[in-house]
């Protein structure tokens, strides 16, 4: 368990010391457990300034929003038995894009989590699964900014909008591109609480509505995935277990996975009025210079 060492100053004020490293080929930092020197949370990188002998954090109110996610959670390294086949979407590029759209999120004081197959992927064998055709995000609802979507017009952008599902209130997911690698889709799911339990959803392309329900998402921990730091649920075998089934170790091939129905978490919830159709479902956006 991380331990913090409480220290005071000539005023008498307590505030807290960790110790903390920069690994190599990651970009974030380690922070480690003064009695194992094993290190028990991870935080993005981010800008420090000198306070005499210490070292504290430039942006504070940033700082406390990484803390509180970042506890280290490992993944399972699993080999997972299937045919021989070409890898679809290339590791270490899909990372280095999710990444590059964490951080945009996170300019609009957004923390997205690894959902779907991603967080299978990381989990069960620590990489992308080879068959998948995209990635998956998660935004919580009461983190969710509108205001995000216009950065995907500006012509300085790194990723396109390809499509837009539902309301933000109801159903609402986008699907983003890179600009210069539209191969590796990012579907962005906002993630809606009730009491018991957290879900996301989806929308067919004649307006039925599908829910895929969660335990509910009340905590948040952190991973790396090739390198880079990625949020989590801090329950993962869970929630996998919860979509996937009790057979999650094995490999499902993405060509035989119905999105509306092979999941275990799956539901009807309802069907978009006609009216609605043409706001709720946009798709095959072009780009505005």
């Amino acid at each position: 368990m991380y331990q913090e060492l409480k220290r005071s100053d000539q005023l008498g004020r307590k505030f807290s010391i960790a110790n903390f490293s920069y690994p190599e080929d990651t970009d974030y930092m380690r922070f480690h457990d003064d009695e194992t020197g094993r290190f028990a949370r991870i935080i993005p990188r981010i800008k420090i300034r000198s306070c005499g002998e210490y070292q504290v954090p430039a942006d504070i109110l940033l700082f406390l929003e990484y803390w509180k996610r970042s506890r280290y959670i490992d993944c399972l390294n699993l080999t997972v038995e299937r045919k021989p086949m070409e890898q679809v979407l290339d590791p270490v590029i899909s990372v280095m894009h999710l990444a590059e759209l964490r951080n945009m999120f996170v300019s609009f004081n957004m923390y997205p989590l690894l959902n779907g197959g991603t967080l299978l992927g990381w989990y069960r064998e620590c990489s992308v699964i080879p068959h998948t055709t995209d990635l998956d995000f998660s935004v919580k609802y009461d983190e969710f900014d509108i205001s995000i979507i216009e950065e995907f017009w500006k012509p300085s952008t790194k990723f396109l909008m390809n499509r837009r599902l539902g309301m933000p209130n109801d159903s609402f997911e986008i699907t983003v591109s890179p600009v210069d690698n539209p191969g590796y889709p990012i579907d962005v799911f906002v993630m809606y609480d009730e009491t018991n339990h957290s879900y996301v959803s989806g929308t067919n392309h004649i307006g039925m509505k599908f829910r895929y329900k969660y335990p509910l998402y009340d905590r948040y921990c952190s991973a790396d995935l090739k390198g880079k730091l990625f949020w989590i649920t801090c329950d993962p075998e869970g929630v996998v277990k919860f979509e996937y089934g009790p057979m999650w170790m094995k490999d499902h091939n993405s060509k035989n996975f119905s999105w509306f129905s092979s999941s275990s978490n799956v539901e009807r919830n309802g069907h978009w009025d006609v009216a609605e159709l043409d706001d709720v479902i946009q798709a095959n956006f072009q780009q505005i210079n």
